[in-house]
């Protein structure tokens, strides 16, 4: 095997977890201010888009949803630009979970009763 190969290999490996890495927070932060309750209905369907391998109504759910928080679109749009070339790919769902998980790392923090 070609250790040049692997070598790129891991390199691009670790460049794309970082993309994904970064993706994540800005999902988080630009759903952060949304309610719970839109946060978990927009999280359905996206996951129902995945699951049915429909990128183009993802990305259609996904991108009307960013664009209605203005303020922090630019910053989506340029960690989402980074992966674009990926989305016709098997990297696909690789994508759309790191989105969907931030989206729902931003869930406010329920008080449990002690």
């Amino acid at each position: 095997m070609d250790e040049n190969k692997i070598v790129l290999d891991e390199k691009y490996l670790e460049h794309f977890r970082e993309d994904l890495k970064k993706l994540r927070e800005t999902s988080k932060n630009v759903f952060a201010e949304q309610s719970d309750s839109y946060k978990q209905k927009l999280v359905y369907c996206l996951l129902n888009t995945i699951k049915s391998g429909d990128r183009e109504k993802f990305m259609s759910i996904l991108f009307r949803s960013v664009n209605a928080r203005k303020e922090k679109a630019k910053d989506f749009a340029e960690n989402f630009g980074k992966l674009q070339n990926l989305l016709k790919t098997k990297q696909f769902e690789d994508i759309a979970y790191a989105v969907v998980l931030g989206i729902m790392s931003s869930y406010k923090e329920t008080k449990t009763e002690e």
